[in-house]
């Protein structure tokens, strides 16, 4: 039976390491758990949270509390429901709980080296680790550096913090310890220690976000993001030393051969570089040493190779310029998958069901929609309705909801919005779009995988015409009706970036999102996805014109960020209002 190296990543508690060679593995608080979580950490269960079980060869993990198990591995990222099972390809990570530990999986083969634990990856060699220097680039506090050489480096708005953020106007920022650089082995690592999380970029590399205990390995320069939109930090760390070659002397030839770095240009006795056109040199790079070196010593070879080279490069170069582009195939898939995780939002009465709009799933039990739906659901609940969320197919899901919240800025800013418009008599239109237009609605039951949210990185490098799409559940005219529609999947593009109130907004600061996708009644509330997956808005309105038929719409709509449904998530919503009240009063001025 093969061995497992399973590393538990407990926050400032550090990490703990064990090598199992059983069937089954438990993980909680428990005293006779085999894999024991510290039991002051709370977020976990006090007794088993999940199991690792091993059946036909195949790992699974199976979670035993309400909490739940969020699985990450070469498969993506998935919420394992207690009670349920799910199969894992190790390497593999999965946090107990929303805000709960880390724990890193492994096979045998991989037993004793060591591990990063925000990636999973065994780093070959031990990076140097000398001085930090970290550098604050955006934020009150920018510009700042300071270049450290202590074992462990706090950053947050906390007086005991080395890298400290401005108390009273980086509020994103935890108020106490964010996170902190911390000096070991293998170099230098960064651990989160707020539930906001971080995200972090490598040159080169997609970003990819940390949780509250996670910790990555700084293998390069890193760009960091506090929070979900806080303040930037680069933190660079010290570098490996440059490759020395390695020689052999090759008996036949006397022909000096560096076996160092893959690519090195061969040398000629001597070490002088053997000749080779400028021009060919980067094409000689990329063959094999013993090619590349044969090419150096035949130049009329090396010209007619490079050539024929350059020729294909060409050739296959149009034919990819030609080929058709599988961009649109590839959002619909996207939109088919996403589709699991969006349900239509509707009132009961008396047996029959009357849709309001679309919601989609950002927890176990939470759906976010907009505001403009979840505040009718509000005053309905205390007036004693019965509101349910469903997925209307043969096997689809009922959960009856049981609260719903609406972002602060919601019901003062619309009304506010509204009075300018009315006011305003050089205005020739009094056309008005609702703001700050999002809520979240409480379910009775878990509503399945939740859909992934674009990061600040990823938001910000959106441009007008990128394709994107949304699920929605479009059901005007047929109000009344107990329908059972499937869901409806729509394309369009980006149209444009604004602000709240219409004005030309830059691509990384903007709060609403104009678009061409094809709404209506009903889609209220669904998910705008781009090309990877992430919902970048939520959509909420459209500009129509009122004919004797009814609404019809000129095909621009909108969608609000979600930087505000991060807000409600995270809890700081009415900080946030409370900072943006200056600046909107300015403007409705």
């Amino acid at each position: 039976m093969s061995k497992l190296t399973v590393t538990v990543q407990a926050g400032a508690g550090g990490q703990d390491r064990f090598e199992l060679d059983q069937s089954e593995i438990t993980i909680g608080r428990a005293r006779d758990a085999d894999i024991r979580i510290d039991p002051t950490i709370t977020t976990c269960a006090r007794d088993i949270h999940a199991r690792l079980i091993r059946d036909r060869g195949q790992w699974c993990v199976r979670a035993e509390h309400r909490f739940g198990v969020l699985v990450r591995d070469a498969r993506g990222e998935r919420f394992v429901s207690q009670g349920h099972s799910e199969a894992l390809r190790l390497p593999a990570c999965i946090r107990l709980g929303r805000e709960g530990p880390s724990v890193l999986i492994k096979s045998t083969g991989q037993l004793g080296q060591p591990v990063s634990s925000s990636t999973g990856k065994v780093p070959s060699t031990a990076l140097p680790s000398g001085p930090v220097t970290v550098k604050i680039v955006s934020g009150a506090a920018a510009p700042w550096s300071r270049t450290f050489d202590t074992d462990a480096v706090r950053i947050g708005r906390s007086s005991e913090a080395e890298v400290r953020l401005d108390p009273h106007r980086d509020t994103a920022v935890a108020s106490g310890i964010h996170a902190r650089l911390v000096r070991g082995p293998q170099g230098w690592a960064i651990q989160c220690d707020h539930h906001s999380g971080l995200i972090i970029q490598f040159p080169g590399q997609s970003p990819q976000q940390l949780e509250k205990g996670e910790r990555c390995l700084l293998t390069a320069d890193a760009r960091i993001v506090l929070g979900r939109r806080g303040p930037m930090i680069e933190v660079f760390v010290p570098q490996p030393p440059h490759h020395v070659p390695t020689t052999q002397v090759n008996g036949d030839e006397g022909v000096v051969v560096d076996l160092g770095e893959p690519g090195a240009f061969p040398t000629a006795p001597g070490g002088r570089p053997l000749s080779l056109p400028g021009w060919s040199r980067p094409i000689a790079a990329v063959l094999p040493r013993r090619v590349a070196r044969w090419l150096a010593e035949n130049s009329a070879a090396a010209t007619i190779g490079s050539v024929t080279m350059l020729l294909s490069l060409v050739a296959l170069g149009t034919l990819w310029l030609w080929w058709p582009d599988d961009g649109e195939r590839q959002l619909q898939q996207v939109l088919t998958d996403a589709s699991r995780s969006v349900y239509v939002v509707g009132r009961l009465v008396r047996g029959a069901f009357y849709p309001m709009g679309t919601a989609w799933v950002v927890g176990p039990k939470r759906l976010a929609t907009n505001a403009h739906v979840a505040e009718p659901v509000q005053r309905g609940l205390q007036a004693g309705w019965i509101v349910e969320v469903r997925q209307p197919s043969p096997d689809g899901r009922r959960l009856r909801v049981v609260s719903a919240t609406v972002h602060p800025g919601y019901k003062p800013w619309t009304l506010g919005a509204l009075s300018r418009f009315l006011i305003d008599k050089k205005r020739k239109q009094l056309e008005f779009s609702p703001v700050f237009d999002v809520g979240l609605l409480e379910v009775a039951g878990d509503a399945g995988r939740p859909l992934p949210m674009a990061s600040p990185a990823e938001l910000a490098s959106l441009r007008q015409g990128d394709p994107i799409g949304t699920v929605s559940f479009p059901v005007e005219g047929i109000w009344g009706v107990d329908v059972d529609r499937p869901a409806t999947i729509a394309t369009g593009h980006i149209t444009a970036f604004t602000h709240e109130f219409g004005d030309a907004a830059s691509a990384d600061d903007w709060s609403v999102l104009e678009h061409d996708i094809v709404a209506t009644g009903g889609s209220s509330g669904s998910p705008i996805l781009d090309r990877r997956g992430r919902v970048i808005a939520v959509l909420n309105a459209g500009h129509v014109v009122q004919t004797i038929s009814g609404r019809v719409s000129i095909g621009i709509n909108m969608g609000q960020s979600v930087r505000l449904l991060e807000e409600l998530l995270d809890g700081n919503a009415t900080e946030a209002m409370a900072q943006r009240t200056p600046r909107l009063v300015e403007r409705l001025r």
